[in-house]
């Protein structure tokens, strides 16, 4: 397993580090094989060309991740979320898909921290598609 992280400030990468280590030791008991424990820092451009070639041209005589998701041998979804973590964070595919659409719809208000504001406009979005944003954001805060 080879995990990507974007960090920019000390805590981040404290974070990223953790995470890196508490994978490599759930590794053996989930299947996950070798686990990358190495940092090694890149501009984003880098790592994301680094990244793109492993959906275009594959590695290391691996197909290519857009050839393997339209193979009929592949599962209908190659991202699989443990039923075991829903319970307690509420961490579901619904969720993860919802904030997904919040980040389409709203991402500059999530890059600021405006994570209610982002998903009060996403849920108008989904019911009115021509949803003002700015319309969304007075009720929000009662402003008439």
């Amino acid at each position: 397993m080879h995990p990507v992280f974007a960090f920019s400030t000390p805590a981040e990468k404290v974070a990223a580090r953790a995470y890196m280590r508490h994978l490599a030791e759930l590794a053996p008991r989930y299947g996950f094989g070798n686990v990358e424990r190495k940092l090694r820092p890149m501009e984003a451009k880098s790592a994301a060309a680094y990244l793109s070639s492993y959906f275009v041209t594959g590695k290391k005589g691996k197909e290519a991740l857009q050839n393997s998701v339209r193979s009929r041998s592949m599962p209908r979804s190659i991202v699989h979320l443990s039923s075991r973590l829903t319970p307690a964070p509420g961490c579901t595919m619904r969720e993860l898909r919802f904030r997904r659409y919040v980040w389409r719809v709203a991402g500059g208000l999530v890059e600021a921290g405006f994570y209610e504001e982002a998903r009060a406009i996403a849920v108008a979005k989904q019911t009115n598609p021509n949803a003002d944003p700015i319309d969304v954001l007075k009720v929000l805060r009662g402003v008439p």
